[in-house]
């Protein structure tokens, strides 16, 4: 009683102090960009960085002593992570091939300026990012939900074609419930998560 709440839709511009939640790193770093304000990344922002990296060595041919990430470990060769990301289910695959077909060598100069502003406090922060994953337990008045997570329409399709395990989707659906109760009054959802849900929030 007496405690207003809100959900609506996230326009692209985070309001100071929000929690910012995705469901890859990758898309965290896709959302840190273009950031000028001092950030923290739950779990820290090594962890992005060196996956990116990683990749980036992949996709010059270095040599394997500079690809430290576990997921770009496992590919042998660029052209094999560029297939599985063209024809694989992995969200994650997909968003690092985009990320390194798009920026290129300038990955390295913006994670060196984000570096520069990356509070290891948190509470020095203007923005706080995390995934699903690692929010669980944390708490903001604001928290925004970026749009890397499939949609429950999305999963039950994929659960249909039996392309997804029920244990799988159970999990997917299980981590929505974590991001969106993160927040305590405001909860901002992008792109096809508002689209599902806008119809009971505005009916």
């Amino acid at each position: 009683p007496g405690h207003t709440t809100a959900v609506g839709q996230y326009g692209g511009q985070a309001p100071a102090y929000s929690m910012i939640l995705s469901r890859t790193n990758s898309r965290l770093f896709e959302g840190l960009v273009n950031v000028k304000v001092p950030f923290h990344v739950i779990g820290g922002f090594e962890t992005i960085a060196v996956q990116l990296l990683s990749a980036l060595a992949l996709s010059r041919g270095a040599p394997r002593s500079q690809i430290k990430d576990p997921v770009v470990m496992s590919y042998q060769i660029w052209g094999d992570m560029v297939a599985d990301a063209k024809d694989g289910d992995d969200p994650e695959v997909r968003r690092i091939v985009k990320i390194i077909e798009e920026y290129g060598e300038r990955i390295v100069s913006i994670i060196d300026g984000l570096r520069e502003i990356h509070c290891p406090d948190m509470g020095a922060a203007k923005l706080v990012l995390s995934t699903a994953h690692k929010a669980k337990g944390l708490e903001a008045p604001t928290v925004v939900v970026l749009d890397d997570f499939q949609t429950i329409s999305d999963l039950r399709e994929l659960r249909a074609a039996r392309k997804l395990r029920q244990v799988d989707f159970d999990q997917e659906i299980h981590l929505k419930y974590v991001a969106g109760t993160r927040a305590t009054e405001t909860l901002l959802l992008s792109g096809p998560l508002w689209a599902e849900v806008e119809h009971v929030v505005n009916p």
